[in-house]
């Protein structure tokens, strides 16, 4: 009897063991979380998501500012916009179509826009795998020019 007791808290240790699993949020949900903290001014979360001195630090250093502070005042001009009843700064992720690549610590987003008479054909979002976090690193849009 003694030696079923010892199985089953053995077997009972083994299956904790094996439900450890370290949870890692996909890219697209980076994406998500990085344009949805942007959209409500919330810059803490936001920067959480980017780097900051990759995305605009070229923007920055032509206007001799900090990559920081560039990229609050672009954030804060785009919700402004927004405001407008012609603009949104709401992304409707269902004109795209909308597609991860992932190669171990980089990946890719691919927005691909459904309308093929807008202007912006894709955007690719890359990211790279930092502390468990998809960190975006680069934005590039494809156009029809």
């Amino acid at each position: 009897m003694m030696y079923r007791f010892v199985i089953f808290i053995l077997l009972v240790l083994l299956m904790s063991c094996n439900n450890k699993v370290s949870k890692v949020n996909s890219p697209l949900v980076s994406i998500i979380k990085l344009q949805s903290s942007e959209a409500l001014g919330d810059f803490n979360e936001a920067k959480k998501y980017q780097d900051i001195s990759k995305l605009y630090g070229e923007y920055a250093k032509a206007l001799s500012v900090s990559p920081e502070k560039y990229w609050i005042d672009y954030i804060t001009a785009i919700n402004k916009l927004g405001r407008d009843k012609k603009f949104t700064n709401q992304v409707k992720y269902f004109n795209y179509n909308i597609e991860e690549v992932i190669n171990e610590n980089n990946s890719e987003v691919i927005f691909s826009n459904k309308n093929k008479s807008d202007r912006v054909r894709e955007i690719i979002y890359d990211l790279k795998l930092v502390d468990s976090t998809w960190i975006l690193q680069k934005i590039e849009y494809s156009t029809t020019d």
